[in-house]
């Protein structure tokens, strides 16, 4: 199993698990100085799920039961929207991206399934697929005031994005989305091979 192969290189990294969860990477007080001075890799593939959608109909899909205009959304930029209850109340909230011609849902693990089953419910006779791709696909985090420089030394032909919400492909099974905060962030969405080279 691929997740299998991704936490072993995770503990081969100094990685600490309870129960199947990412503990630490070894000093907790440790780690919540290092953030502050230098980057670091936060592992999310036991935090977050990747929900595809796929289909011809996909787009509009998306457009009918989402709080956001997915057709804003591009290969160039990323967008957070919400699938809500009918009297508005938000039932989840979730990053999409674009990928070939899919759609990546990346939703909290916590309600991932639940959130997978009331978009099924909406499906109908749409030519719409839906699926957990969690074992394909993995997201890491990279922040701190070096993490650009990071990306550029593992990543020499990329050009990065640089504003919030714009996402690069570097090669078919990578995604890089830029997000908000006060050092660079990133969020690396891909297959664990093409995040562990």
């Amino acid at each position: 199993m691929i997740l299998t192969q991704w936490q072993q290189y995770l503990t081969d990294n100094g990685a600490e698990f309870t129960d199947k969860k990412l503990v630490s990477f070894g000093n907790l007080e440790d780690e919540l100085h290092i953030i502050k001075t230098t980057s670091v890799i936060s592992d999310l593939s036991n935090t977050s799920e990747i929900i595809r959608v796929s289909g011809t109909d996909s787009a509009n899909f998306l457009q009918n039961i989402l709080s956001n205009d997915i057709h804003q959304l591009d290969h160039l930029h990323s967008q957070l929207s919400a699938h809500c209850a009918p009297n508005g109340r938000i039932q989840s909230l979730f990053r999409i991206l674009c990928h070939d011609k899919d759609y990546f849902l990346i939703v909290p693990s916590a309600i991932a399934e639940g959130t997978l089953k009331r978009l099924q419910m909406f499906v109908l006779m749409s030519q719409v697929k839906l699926d957990l791709i969690s074992q394909q696909w993995i997201s890491i985090g990279l922040s701190g005031p070096h993490s650009e420089d990071e990306l550029h030394q593992a990543l020499p032909d990329c050009v990065l994005p640089e504003t919030p919400d714009e996402v690069q492909h570097p090669h078919k099974q990578l995604i890089i989305t830029r997000l908000h905060g006060v050092h660079p962030r990133f969020l690396l969405t891909g297959s664990p091979e093409s995040i562990q080279s």
